[in-house]
């Protein structure tokens, strides 16, 4: 659940500690994303402005 707040729209704050914080810091790094449609680019628009609002 604090996951799925975490990548909401809504205004609020995480509820991780420094250390989860870390881990979910390296796990994006380690993210790879590939666009199922290969077409507009809006998949992975959508993925980029979802990462940038985490960080």
């Amino acid at each position: 659940m604090r996951l799925r707040n975490l990548l909401s729209y809504a205004d609020t704050s995480h509820q991780f500690n420094a250390a989860e914080t870390e881990t979910l810091i390296a796990a994006i790094e380690q993210l790879k994303i590939l666009d199922p449609a290969c077409g507009s680019g809006a998949f992975p628009m959508g993925m980029l402005q979802k990462l940038v609002r985490v960080l």
